[in-house]
C-alpha cells in the first residue's frame, strides 16, 4: 500500500477472540491483536517499523433476577504517525446491568477507569528537520448509563426434528 504521500507501507496483523463459559452464570472472554507495519520513503527519508498490540480480557457474571456485573481491562498500542513514537494506553471499566420485560429492555451503568483521574498517552514527533513536537492525550474517567430496547419482530416458529434422519445416522463408528 502507499501511505499518503510518504511512500510504501506494508502491514501484517493477527487478531484473536476467545470466550469460555466454565459455568452457566460466568463468562470469560478475551480479544486482542498483534501486528507490525513497515513504512518506508526515499524522499523525505523515512524508515519506520511500528509494532501494534491490544489485549482486552473481560469477566461477566450473570446473576439471578436478570442482573449482570462485569469488569474489563484493556492495554493498547496503536500505529504511530510518520516520524513519531506513541505510548500505550490502559483502561479498565466496571458495569452493572439489569434486564426487564423478558430481556427486551436493558439498562447498564458503566464506570470507565473510576479509580484514576485520567489515563495519559503521549505522541512524540522527531521530524527530518530535527524539530521535536509532543502531544499529550488524556482520557478522563467517565460514567455512563446505557438503555436499549428490542422491539418484537419476526414470526415465531416451532422447530421439529426432520423424521428422515434416524438416530443412528450421526454415528461415525470412530471410538
Amino acid at each position: 500500500d502507499s501511505y499518503s504521500n510518504y511512500g510504501k507501507s506494508d502491514m501484517i496483523e493477527f487478531v484473536w477472540n476467545a470466550s469460555y463459559n466454565p459455568i452457566n452464570w460466568m463468562a470469560i472472554s478475551m480479544n486482542g491483536s498483534l501486528g507490525k507495519r513497515w513504512l518506508h520513503s526515499e524522499v523525505p527519508h523515512l524508515v519506520q517499523n511500528d509494532m501494534i498490540f491490544g489485549i482486552t480480557p473481560k469477566l461477566d457474571f450473570y446473576l439471578p433476577r436478570h442482573y449482570r456485573i462485569g469488569v474489563k481491562y484493556g492495554h493498547y498500542q496503536n500505529f504511530s504517525d510518520p516520524y513519531s513514537k506513541r505510548s500505550s494506553l490502559n483502561f479498565y471499566s466496571l458495569y452493572v446491568g439489569k434486564s426487564f420485560f423478558s430481556g427486551k429492555l436493558n439498562v447498564t451503568l458503566t464506570a470507565n477507569s473510576p479509580f484514576s483521574k485520567y489515563q495519559i498517552s503521549r505522541t512524540v514527533w522527531t521530524l527530518p528537520t530535527m524539530m521535536t513536537e509532543q502531544n499529550n492525550y488524556m482520557v478522563a474517567r467517565s460514567f455512563s448509563i446505557g438503555v436499549s430496547y428490542s422491539f418484537g419482530g419476526g414470526k415465531q416458529i416451532d422447530l421439529e426434528r426432520d423424521r428422515i434422519l434416524n438416530s443412528t445416522d450421526q454415528t461415525t463408528g470412530v471410538n
